[in-house]
């Protein structure tokens, strides 16, 4: 499924059917974060591997331009990184308190590295890369 058909589409099962899976071309399959349940779980799943939080509007050009790059750049191994969506327009409440629970002002569109259930990276706009990821993985 393309990117537009995940971002733009009401139906959370299109994104839910790929979690987890990686695609032919390496670009992540995002798990799609909608309750603050799952925020819970993420979380506790990052003391086992590092997550990547990527806090998307739907409304705007430059986080579609930012979720574009880091799908296009994706390089990493199945296993070495989970990768979460929040669609912040349909998610407010769990973007706010992503925010609070963290520590990291919200910004859109947001890159958030977490491990260990810390943030160890974050940024946004034009600053969100893969190769900053990488490093931030790395250190």
């Amino acid at each position: 499924m393309g990117i537009f058909q995940r971002l733009f589409s009401n139906n959370e099962q299109h994104v839910a059917a790929d979690a987890g899976q990686r695609s032919d071309s390496g670009a992540p399959h995002w798990h799609p974060l909608t309750s603050e349940a799952q925020l819970d779980h993420l979380l506790a799943a990052s003391h086992e591997q590092p997550v990547l939080l990527f806090k998307h509007s739907t409304r705007c050009s430059i986080s579609t331009v930012a979720l574009s790059r880091v799908e296009r750049g994706w390089a990493f191994a199945e296993g070495e990184i989970q990768a979460w969506f929040l669609d912040l327009i349909q998610y407010r409440s769990v973007s706010n308190a992503v925010a609070q629970r963290l520590g990291v002002q919200h910004q859109s569109p947001q890159a958030l590295l977490i491990k260990d259930g810390q943030v160890v990276y974050h940024a946004s706009h034009g600053a969100i890369d893969v190769p900053s990821l990488q490093a931030a993985l790395a250190a």
